[in-house]
């Protein structure tokens, strides 16, 4: 595993054996813990600097991919010139295709025919200001690439590009600048820089140079990549290009910026410990996964109406100043040629939620909410991306087998299968609390006479029409009713039946449409059953109560995520495997030995360790995610939403749940 502290490698004063990383499905508060060795007390390690971890191993189609994150936006000029800000005496010279353009077309094009002396540049400026990422670092090495095709030679001109290193006032303190480029020819160049003292921004130079007035070029600028030299013992400089229209990268969408998809974790440091033996001093640093800032976001107050879920988290999400980013499903849609936007979790539409209210509500409470609704899966990946999606959403990328091809399948080790029957139910009563709901009921009158009589619970229709046209209708309260043309009657037993809807003579002739509108409070009261649990296993009871289920349909919404999860027996895979599996990724498994053949289960919790010589090795829990105390702990305040009901009140809706399972495979062989 190779660790970056604070946007700096530190991997060769990390012992091996004391990096262990944990990340569990259902308590998001990923850990990991390693120690850092400072030999003369120079290293400055501070609460809340990032930590970023990757898997060195990590293959896509047989290639292992090299860490890398490009810091520019916008690198391709798909956009046209956005995020690039023009510079220098001549201007114009440098121009960029529409927004949006893909392929051949997306490139930034220098041209000078006899302009006057002087240079056209384009910047783009990267610092504190500019993102929530620290991506500036004094002493750190940093390698700035592009593709330059000169179509036309050079003239009494030249193209060039730079690294400009500036400080709080903007005033640069270095700048790097390629060889001045003048020949025909398409080449990937680069230079090389080290921030210096009081570095605050940094800022990537394209542009081209005249020299005298009798000049003439053309050349274009793409794939631009601005990356730090995290590994350069290990890996060589520049990395190949990694940005958002790539398969092997992952945006970080908070600021655009792309990274190479080999994250283990990505996280802020939260807990230090410094003892000291000499003038060595040894660093104990905990680390937490970017699922913290599911606790410290802005407190959200706000009620929502007949509004999905995915819409609830996405705009809670991006009101928010953490760098976390949520998205749906039209990321990808909207960009097929963004590659790298199919490596982006996304937040999936569940249930549309009648009502709901959040008063002081931290975003991890928000999500639990809905969660217990639809009984999806959330967190954060290591790419600050937040994800919601039902719990078979994401496939392993790889298959473990009992007899493994090293290919697309790997051998795993120090196996276990544990069925768990404690949890099992079948059939749920869920209930909610009371609300509101408009019916409409249709019939026909019986006879000729006036007696004709309709029990509705409420107190005053909101319409009754008979025959097809609407009639008047009034409260009979023993003393009178007017004129109205039909009557509800109101009151104890001594002016009849109450709520009891009669016509007062003359009657209408038998067979006459009546239809009446009402509306009334109803509890939200379902009963959730899974008729496959029942026949194996009999009927099995639970009940759940929750306050915040306001409508019947929600109710049922709830059940059967429940059942999904207890109506079967909870089993549980623990194995290891040197190849990494993400917490909420679906794995496809086989064990000859239980008779499992490309089953699929979801991963539940990663336990990482670096065990020396660049190999990585998971400790994998998979199956059915079952509570530890942290759980039960931090959702304690579940129980203030119970609710409890009349005995007497009736079930409403009965639901049956029907669970079936479909495997899916495909492949893609790519010979070059």
């Amino acid at each position: 595993m190779l660790v970056v502290v604070n946007k700096q490698d530190q991997t060769l004063n990390i012992p091996h054996d004391s990096i262990q990383i944990e990340s569990v499905q259902g308590d998001p508060l990923g850990k990991a813990k390693f120690q850092v060795i400072d030999n003369n007390s120079s290293i400055s390690l501070q609460g809340l600097q990032e930590v970023i971890i990757f898997d060195e191993n990590v293959a896509l189609g047989g290639t292992k991919l090299i860490p890398a994150h490009n810091y520019l936006t916008n690198n391709n000029f798909n956009y046209g010139n956005t995020g690039w800000t023009e510079s220098g005496t001549l201007t114009g010279r440098i121009t960029f295709p529409s927004n949006p353009t893909f392929g051949a077309g997306a490139k930034a094009t220098l041209t000078f025919s006899n302009q006057a002396v002087g240079s056209d540049k384009r910047t783009q400026t990267l610092g504190h200001g500019i993102s929530p990422q620290n991506y500036v670092i004094v002493g750190q090495q940093y390698c700035l690439s592009m593709t330059i095709n000169v179509t036309a030679g050079f003239v009494n001109s030249y193209a060039f590009f730079q690294i400009v290193f500036l400080d709080a006032s903007g005033s640069a303190l270095s700048t790097t600048s390629s060889s001045n480029i003048f020949t025909a020819g398409s080449n990937r160049l680069s230079v090389t820089a080290t921030a210096p003292a009081n570095t605050i921004s940094i800022q990537a130079v394209i542009g081209g140079t005249t020299t005298s007035t009798t000049n003439s070029g053309t050349a274009t600028f793409t794939a631009l990549q601005l990356e730090p030299v995290w590994f350069p013992n290990l890996y060589n400089y520049p990395t190949p290009i990694c940005d958002f229209l790539q398969a092997d990268s992952c945006p970080l969408l908070i600021d655009n910026t792309v990274s190479r998809f080999d994250r283990v974790m990505s996280g802020f440091i939260t807990h230090l410990t410094a003892t000291y033996e000499g003038p060595v001093r040894t660093w104990d640093v905990e680390v937490t996964a970017g699922d913290w800032m599911l606790e410290l976001g802005k407190l959200t107050n706000i009620s929502y109406t007949n509004t999905t879920d995915a819409t609830i988290i996405i705009a809670m999400i991006l009101g928010e100043s953490t760098p976390l980013w949520a998205s749906d499903a039209t990321l990808q849609s909207g960009t097929p040629q963004a590659l790298s936007y199919q490596n982006v979790p996304i937040c999936y539409t569940g249930a549309t939620v009648p009502t709901i209210q959040y008063a002081d509500a931290t975003n991890r409470e928000i999500l639990n909410s809905l969660q217990n609704i639809t009984g999806f899966t959330y967190g954060v990946d290591p790419y600050y991306n937040v994800y919601y999606y039902p719990p078979f959403y994401t496939q392993c990328p790889y298959t473990f087998s009992s007899s493994p091809d090293n290919v697309n399948s790997f051998p795993y080790y120090d196996y276990s299968i544990e069925h768990d029957y404690t949890q099992l139910h079948n059939i749920e009563n869920v209930l909610g609390t009371t609300f509101s709901t408009t019916v409409t009921e249709s019939w026909t009158f019986q006879d000729g006479s006036h007696t004709e009589t309709k029990h509705i619970p409420a107190e005053l229709p909101q319409s009754v029409t008979v025959g097809g046209a609407g009639i008047s209708c009034g409260q009979d309260t023993g003393t009178g009713y007017g004129t109205a043309q039909s009557i509800i009657t109101v009151g104890t037993s001594q002016f009849g039946t109450s709520k009891l809807l009669s016509f007062p003579a003359p009657g209408y002739a038998a067979g006459v449409a009546i239809s009446v509108v009402y509306a009334y409070d109803t509890l939200a009261y379902t009963n959730v059953q899974s008729p496959d649990s029942i026949a194996q296993y009999g009927q099995l009871f639970a009940s759940i109560n929750d306050s915040s289920l306001t409508s019947l349909n929600s109710c049922a919404i709830r059940g059967e995520a429940e059942l999904e999860e207890y109506s079967q027996s909870r089993d549980t895979l623990k194995f290891k495997v040197n190849q990494l599996a993400g917490v909420g990724q679906v794995i496809t498994f086989t064990s000859a030995l239980d008779n499992i053949t490309s089953g699929h289960y979801t991963v539940q919790k990663v336990t990482a360790r670096y065990l020396g010589n660049r190999t990585n090795e998971y400790e994998i829990e998979a199956g059915t995610y079952v509570d530890n105390f942290v759980d039960f702990f931090r959702n304690t305040q579940k129980t203030a939403s119970t609710v409890s009901h009349d005995p007497a009140e009736t079930i409403k809706q009965t639901n049956l749940l029907q669970q079936d399972n479909i495997s899916l495979s495909d492949s893609l062989f790519i010979h070059t």
